[in-house]
């Protein structure tokens, strides 16, 4: 029937496109991915760029290992120059923005001019004089000397080059295939990234460090590490986004970080073979599910760590591998290093210390005939940890004030018997959960082969890999302490010491093709392009909506809760107990409800476990309340008595349902508020639901 009227066929239905619509919207979002990368060279590489000019007096570097090496080091001197700015009083707010990134472009300005005086001073003497007659046939192309050449020479040259063009082309895929899974997420996804939000918010709020979480907790101390949220503060600063936005984008950039500095430890791993690098970028940036799988888990600190912890790593290879002992500024590097990754991420620090024992004990094989030089190498790298744990030594002091030593003492300290040690190891049999199988058995075959070819490559990272499981498992040595270092942390950073052997074995490969004529140059390529298209093809799917807490409906409920609620409601929010039922977590947007609105909820951000709380705040009280809601069954008389207690005056139900999380049920379902007399529908978008709480029944 159409309009009543019967018809003969069957209706169908098609959607029609508006292609200008589309290629208007692709070119636009084209330009935002150009804004997106000058904001990342600017913060996140301009700044390191300044210090390795500074400190780096080795072998000169190709420009792509520079760029690997200034992201580690720029995510490394914020958190620093930041904790130095607060341990003086001063907040120094978008002057930590601007100043770091100002400088690297000067000095970047100045080592172009360089570079380009010598260029034209080579050019003019390779130049015939002036009264000369010139030919058209001596103005070939140059050489690498300076001297003219044929064609032939040149297209030479560029295929010498094509290690180059295959990392740009690379670093274009990655950041387009981080960026467009995102495009229509609201907000960063699951719980981590309603904490990361809220202290990056609080960054902004304060012009740097703090302590109190008000408005949006009732939280009165910060301990946690901090290098993510001053990275994407300083990107609300000179992008203007909203704080959700900048932490969702910031953070995807970060992601394209994060493989850019496996690069110059793969080159280095390998013995200079440029080839290894972009295949180790390959492996771990669209071949592995990880990092890229973090944006589902907001698991963003753990990310920055791990852009910092490879260039540590080859900091300490140039420290032992290189046969004339490197100068005190490549120290200098190690201390920036390994004070920026304990203030990025206190566990990935401790993988970064196992690291250095692992380089130690190759480097004692390195000088067997020479003791005397290890003992002197060992002393300085010494002197350099204690000068690094001095520099963030104030923030050692202003982390005792809150609970977490006493959370860490107490993982150091227990005994076997009380860590859970079966659940530990078992989770070594999930790895094909987080990693295709043959990703990571490639690993395995790589290290043998490179036991044979490159030991330079084989023997560190076999040792850190042994180092890094027993950290992780000291019960296996009869030592407390597991827990510590999780093995679900460390499994899901194992796409490092993956691709650095894998993409060693596949450089060799290619590096062997790019020797045996035309036919393995085209083998070469197709296989880069096969790999690449494919990666890029799955890493295109990677966003998971069910890890998506906020969604526009909840954002317009937000809206309408600022506009039409007092500022001092509070909301119970939907949560589910977490960490063997030790603490509260949000399973919907009523997560993220104090950020937009500045209105309390019933599920503070998961730190309130491990910091300081508001005078008449208790732990207990936050667990209690999750507990109560449940046991009331949605009866009247018990739910009024606990939501009256808890003084609360306003119901949020998130667009999801309160489902987000594994086995997440609501903690106070719409079906009990409709059949109560207590509770008035506000307001509805969708299934995001306002409900206010008559309070003048308590008593």
């Amino acid at each position: 029937y159409r309009n009543g009227i019967p018809q003969t066929g069957d209706l169908s239905f098609r959607e029609v496109y508006d292609q200008p619509a589309i290629v208007l919207d692709l070119f636009f979002f084209g330009l935002r991915i150009l804004q997106y990368s000058g904001l990342t060279f600017f913060l996140y590489i301009l700044p390191g760029f300044a210090i390795l000019s500074w400190l780096w007096r080795g072998q000169p570097l190709a420009w792509e290992e520079q760029l690997g090496l200034s992201a580690g080091l720029s995510l490394a001197l914020y958190p620093i120059l930041l904790l130095w700015f607060y341990l003086i009083g001063v907040q120094p707010g978008r002057l930590l923005a601007w100043l770091p990134g100002a400088i690297g472009l000067v000095i970047l300005l100045l080592s172009g001019g360089k570079k380009f005086i010598r260029w034209l001073y080579a050019r003019r003497k390779s130049l015939p004089p002036t009264n000369a007659s010139v030919t058209l046939q001596a103005i070939s192309p140059p050489d690498a000397l300076g001297q003219p050449s044929g064609w032939h020479n040149y297209g030479r040259r560029i295929w010498q080059q094509a290690g180059s063009y295959g990392f740009i082309a690379l670093v274009i895929i990655l950041i387009i295939t981080r960026l467009i899974p995102v495009r229509t997420m609201v907000a960063p996804a699951w719980g981590d990234s309603v904490h990361h939000t809220i202290i990056t918010q609080l960054m902004l709020d304060n012009g740097g460090l703090f302590q109190s979480w008000e408005p949006y907790a009732p939280i009165r101390s910060f301990t946690y590490h901090f290098s993510l949220h001053i990275a994407l503060a300083n990107w609300v600063w000179l992008s203007g986004m909203a704080t959700p936005q900048a932490v969702l984008i910031g953070s995807q950039m970060l992601n394209v970080l994060a493989i850019l500095a496996i690069y110059p430890l793969a080159v280095r791993l390998a013995g200079g073979n440029r080839w290894a690098g972009v295949a180790a970028m390959i492996m771990a940036g669209l071949l592995s599910p990880m990092p890229a799988f973090y944006v589902n888990w907001g698991r963003y600190t753990q990310l920055v760590g791990q852009i910092i912890l490879p260039v540590g790593l080859w900091s300490f290879d140039v420290w032992w591998g290189d046969k004339i002992r490197p100068n005190g500024r490549t120290l200098g590097l190690l201390v920036l290093l390994c004070a920026g990754a304990f203030l990025s991420h206190y566990r990935i620090a401790l993988l970064l210390v196992t690291g250095a024992f692992a380089w130690a004990l190759w480097g004692l094989w390195l000088q067997r005939r020479n003791p005397i030089e290890w003992v002197g190498r060992t002393l300085w790298v010494g002197a350099a940890g204690l000068l690094a744990i001095g520099l963030v030594s104030p923030w050692l002091w202003i982390i005792q004030s809150g609970k977490l030593p006493t959370v860490f003492g107490a993982v150091a300290t227990r005994d076997i018997a009380s860590a859970n040690v079966r659940s530990e190891i078992e989770i070594w049999r999930t790895i094909d959960t987080y990693y295709p199988r043959l990703f990571w058995l490639s690993a395995p075959f790589a290290l043998a082969g490179a036991l044979w070819k490159r030991r330079a490559l084989a023997i560190p990272l076999l040792l850190w890999g042994l180092l890094s499981f027993l950290a992780t498992n000291p019960f296996l040595l009869h030592l407390p302490g597991t827990g510590w270092v999780t093995n679900f942390l460390v499994l899901i950073g194992l796409y490092i010491p993956i691709a650095l052997a894998s993409g060693w074995l596949l450089g060799w490969c290619w590096q062997w093709l790019a020797t045996t004529g035309i036919v393995g140059r085209i083998v070469l390529w197709l296989s880069l392009l096969l790999l690449t298209g494919f990666g890029a093809y799955t890493q295109l799917h990677v966003v998971d909506s069910a890890y998506q807490m906020m969604t526009p409906a909840d954002q317009d409920a937000f809206t309408w809760i600022k506009a039409h609620t007092p500022v001092d409601s509070r909301f119970l929010v939907n949560g589910m107990l977490a960490y063997y039922n030790s603490v509260v977590v949000g399973t919907d947007a009523g997560w993220w409800l104090p950020l937009y609105t500045a209105r309390a909820n019933s599920v503070p951000p998961i730190f309130y476990n491990t910091e300081l709380l508001k005078s008449g705040v208790s732990r207990v009280q936050v667990r209690q309340l999750e507990v109560d809601v449940r046991a009331s069954q949605g009866d009247a008389v018990p739910l009024r008595t606990v939501l009256c207690r808890a003084q609360i005056t306003h119901v949020y139900i998130g667009q999801r349902q309160g489902q987000v999380g594994d086995q997440a049920t609501p903690t106070i379902p719409a079906a009990w508020l409709r059949q109560d007399t207590d509770f008035q529908l506000l307001y509805q978008e969708d299934n995001a639901q306002v409900w206010a709480f008559d309070r003048a029944k308590c008593s």
